[in-house]
């Protein structure tokens, strides 16, 4: 049985590092060894296939990924985010990641999900914003010109509550450095 989930995201950037350079963003989840959770555990890809953000359906297609880690490993792509800019795409492929986990972990009563991203993990799942007065513009361009972010940072938020306070789960912050799902970038 799983016990936690680890997440991870890829930005356009990755996305041609590693070979897709059609990719906006790819979304990662292993469990503790490493495996691809929507692979190897085909009752959670229902679950989140295609993923629903609002009113927004987001399919999820599967990729064949080189060896990471010394594991042949697979990942999500998920058509999210504007395909025209970087600008915060590695954001936004970690938040699509933490929504399939909380998502997958609420569902099967999984208590533990693990990511590496500060901004994810710290801020935008939690109602809270860094005080620089970046985050403060970031913040009001989302408000103005990003209503699909926006609409997907709250989607985090409710289910991020729901799984703290009636699943009693956690999110834990790490280092990319010790996280299997990550795309190798750290290392």
């Amino acid at each position: 049985m799983i016990d936690e989930i680890l997440v991870d995201g890829c930005s356009k950037g990755g996305c041609k590092k590693l070979g897709f350079g059609e990719a906006n963003s790819l979304a990662r989840l292993v469990d503790k060894f490493g495996y691809c959770i929507l692979t190897n555990y085909p009752k959670f890809l229902s679950e989140v296939n295609p993923l629903q953000i609002g009113s927004t359906m987001f399919p999820l297609v599967e990729l064949e990924l080189k060896k990471l880690g010394g594991i042949a490993s697979k990942a999500f792509f998920v058509n999210f985010g504007d395909p025209n800019t970087n600008d915060q795409l590695i954001n936004e492929a970690e938040l699509i990641a933490l929504i399939s986990a909380l998502k997958i972990a609420i569902r099967f009563d999984i208590k533990i999900i693990k990511s590496d991203s500060d901004l994810v993990v710290k801020y935008w799942s939690s109602k809270e914003w860094p005080s620089s007065s970046k985050s403060k513009k970031t913040k009001t361009r989302l408000l103005n010109e990003c209503p699909d972010k926006l609409e997907a940072i709250i989607e985090c938020q409710k289910l991020k509550e729901l799984f703290i306070s009636q699943h009693g789960g956690q999110i834990i912050k790490i280092s990319g450095d010790d996280n299997l799902a990550d795309f190798g970038y750290h290392k």
